[in-house]
């Protein structure tokens, strides 16, 4: 009998329960790579189906998930009592406030749709209340919760909602943070100059603020997203000039999330200006700040994609793996649809075969409707399938990852077209 069972194959003997959606995640969590796979070289190719799980260690992962989700479930019933003595005592801010709580939780963990319920409950709770504080912040959860679904329209209606009604509470931090939210939605949209105008405008909000000093955090974030927007219009220096202010701001913040956002788009704008060693050394510098694990995953992915644009496909590999193990243990399983697409990218790019990680990718994309990273898998996969004799099935993912983009808000056309001429020019060359 085998030590060892992949983690598709543990899969099929868990029923499609959601109480049971914890120990898939708690699965990957342990599983390893096949020590088989190592001594063929097929490990090269392995997703996270092909990773296996020791016996021994399943019902200790087994056990960690059940208590997680007994102390869960008592919390929700805990909150429950509070919260109805609330409605005795009149107090239904107090409720609004513990199913914010809630939500918080619930979108620790990735599960977006039920913090949605816990959000809107609060906000609607506190709707009718003089005090509506906590609805601009119900309000703004809902937008961030919608932001991590990718619905990304409804998650900027949210901050705009939620920016309005802090507006008229004259709560201008609040004003600030949404207006930041709206500008972000809007950046997912590619609609840049819009975000531009946004971010301008909390902006200098915030500078008038009676107490500067409090809304600094704030304007780093401004600030490094002024330059983003800058950058993604092809305005470098003025990119340079936001850039220059919000690396001020932050030498005198200590907030690492926040400095390695910095030099995640400085290193973008030394890929801007072609500078691709000065584009390594920012994200290098970013992976050094002590930030989450599923955060490092997203730079270690930024740098496997440096790496491959300088060539080495060696270490972009290596950092594509490392970015699949930091997605694990974060728990963000969702980005490992960006981690299998940028290894379908490495595979494609040095000749290989990079069919079972975009289908993988594919795969993940849907079954967590991230309908843009849907679209960018199959816009790369694409060119996979042109350069297998799958001229016309490449132009239907071209023509279809269009749509979801169109549908998303977004506009994909320019990047369409590059790719649209490249299958032209792989159909003349066969």
């Amino acid at each position: 009998m085998s030590l060892y069972r992949s983690v598709a194959e543990l899969g099929r003997f868990l029923v499609p329960l959601g109480e049971l959606d914890g120990v898939r995640l708690a699965l990957s969590q342990i599983s390893e790579p096949n020590p088989a796979n190592e001594w063929d070289g097929s490990g090269r190719y392995m997703t996270l189906d092909k990773r296996v799980v020791r016996e021994d260690r399943v019902d200790a992962a087994l056990a960690e998930e059940e208590t997680k989700v007994h102390d869960y479930i008592r919390q929700v019933f805990a909150t429950a009592r509070d919260t109805l003595h609330a409605a005795y005592s009149g107090e239904p801010a107090e409720a609004a406030a513990l199913w914010i709580q809630m939500g918080e939780q619930a979108e620790s963990r990735g599960a977006f749709d039920r913090a949605l319920v816990f959000y809107s409950t609060a906000a609607n709770l506190n709707a009718p209340l003089r005090d509506r504080g906590v609805q601009v912040l119900a309000i703004r959860r809902m937008a961030r919760a919608y932001l991590g679904l990718g619905s990304f329209e409804e998650s900027f209606w949210h901050y705009r909602r939620s920016a309005e009604i802090a507006a008229d509470c004259r709560d201008l931090k609040a004003e600030v943070i949404a207006k930041t939210g709206a500008g972000n939605a809007l950046v997912h949209q590619a609609r840049y100059r819009q975000a531009e105008e946004i971010y301008t405008e909390a902006l200098n909000r915030a500078g008038t603020h009676p107490e500067p000093a409090e809304l600094q955090t704030e304007r780093g974030q401004l600030l490094t997203n002024l330059s983003l927007t800058c950058i993604r219009q092809g305005r470098l220096d003025a990119a340079h000039r936001w850039m220059a202010e919000a690396a001020e701001v932050w030498r005198g913040v200590d907030s690492p999330v926040d400095r390695s956002l910095m030099e995640q788009v400085q290193s973008q704008l030394a890929l801007e200006e072609g500078d691709l060693a000065g584009r390594r050394r920012h994200l290098e510098a970013a992976l050094q700040l002590p930030v989450p694990p599923a955060m490092r995953a997203g730079i270690s992915l930024d740098l496997a994609e440096a790496w491959l644009g300088e060539g080495n496909a060696m270490y972009a590999l290596q950092w594509a793996r490392e970015a699949e193990g930091l997605a694990l243990q974060g728990g963000a399983v969702g980005l490992l649809a960006r981690v299998y697409r940028g290894l379908g990218n490495v595979a494609r790019d040095t000749g290989g075969d990079g069919v079972v990680f975009y289908e993988k990718a594919l795969q993940l994309a849907q079954e967590k409707r991230l309908r843009h990273e849907e679209a960018e898998t199959l816009l790369q996969y694409a060119r996979q399938r042109a350069r297998m004799g799958g001229i016309e099935e490449a132009r239907d993912y071209v023509a279809t990852a269009t749509q979801i983009l169109e549908e998303l808000g977004l506009r994909p056309h320019e990047r369409a077209a590059e790719i649209l001429a490249e299958l032209d020019a792989e159909a003349a060359a066969s």
